[in-house]
Parts: structure tokens; C-alpha cells; sequence
């Protein structure tokens, strides 16, 4: 074989095992995860609508 044929071959290797190592690690991370319980899921999106409300009220009066 021909050096850029190596080449070749050998970059797309590297892809190949980085694009896997990525994929193993968010599955892992996902895995990991415990779930949250109905209160900690409703806490969390009472807090997030909150604050939603309160950046979409900033901007109200910022622009009047």
C-alpha cells in the first residue's frame, strides 16, 4: 500500500474510535443518572416557569 492510502486508512480509524469513545461516554452519563422523583421534577419546573416569567417581565420593561 501507498503511504496516503495508510494515511487514509488511519485517520478514518481515529474517527471511528473517537465517534465510538463520545457515544460511550453520553451513554454512560445517561446510565448513570438516577431519576428524579414527582417533587424534584415538579420543584424544577415551578423554579424554571418562575423564572421564565421573570426574565420575559424584565424584558417588557426594558422595551417600554
Amino acid at each position: 500500500m501507498n503511504k496516503s492510502a495508510l494515511l487514509l486508512l488511519l485517520v478514518v480509524g481515529l474517527l471511528v474510535l473517537t465517534d465510538t469513545a463520545v457515544a460511550a461516554g453520553r451513554r454512560r452519563l445517561i446510565w448513570d443518572q438516577k431519576p428524579a422523583s414527582a417533587e424534584d421534577n415538579n420543584e424544577l419546573s415551578d423554579r424554571l416557569s418562575r423564572r421564565w416569567w421573570e426574565v420575559m417581565q424584565q424584558i417588557n420593561e426594558e422595551e417600554q
